[in-house]
């Protein structure tokens, strides 16, 4: 491969594909960001984060929290990622001989929308069009991915199940989360690159992630 290649591969970033991000405002909370909107890549982000040293303590005896952030665009099939995703964290888990149940391997599950704001508002970069008004007024998608997660895992609580109109109150309740744990809180961002976007702009990771 010519010099000139190596460099160039050497010196890249891309930015929300496998990507870790300690907030420079909680100390406690590192957000793991990958855009993954399709079955292939999905299964790359989970295989990345279901391993020692990102989503797997290397020394086995301190788990941390763990929250799951998820949204997919309407039409796609999310019931299929959703289940995809779990098996390849039970999968993971067993190549890496933890004795974690992948139940459980989420603390909290996230499925907000892509809206960067509280107040309904996108931020002038991070417009959708692909989000239907209707399924915004109702949270439609959000709801049949929560009624999926929990299907597909029964024993899930229902109160670690949130349901949420924007990024920003995703981002809140994940502040809220770390505030009121003494453990380090992860945090994997995947299913939408407006998704991850948007998660970069409302908690504040420009600086450090771009």
């Amino acid at each position: 491969m010519p010099e000139s290649f190596i460099t160039g591969l050497q010196k890249t970033k891309w930015p929300g594909r496998c990507q870790s991000v300690k907030d420079p405002r909680h100390e406690k909370v590192t957000w793991y960001l990958d855009g993954a909107h399709t079955a292939e890549s999905l299964d790359c982000c989970m295989q990345w984060f279901v391993s020692p040293g990102v989503g797997l303590q290397s020394d086995q005896v301190t788990k941390g929290i763990r929250i799951f952030v998820f949204n997919c665009t309407s039409g796609r099939s999310g019931r299929s990622f959703l289940g995809s995703t779990y098996s390849k964290v039970s999968s993971q888990l067993k190549l890496h001989q933890r004795m974690e149940t992948p139940d459980l391997f989420f603390d909290h599950v996230v499925f907000c929308t892509n809206v960067t704001y509280a107040d309904g508002q996108f931020k002038g970069d991070l417009t959708s069009l692909a989000i239907p008004t209707d399924d915004l007024a109702q949270l439609k998608t959000q709801r049949e991915l929560a009624l999926a997660w929990s299907s597909l895992i029964p024993s899930f609580p229902s109160c670690k199940i949130h349901v949420l109109p924007s990024i920003e109150h995703a981002v809140k309740v994940i502040e809220k989360i770390e505030l009121d744990s003494s453990e380090h809180t992860k945090v994997l961002v995947t299913g939408s690159l407006h998704l991850v976007g948007g998660v970069v702009e409302v908690a504040g990771l420009s600086a450090v992630a771009m």
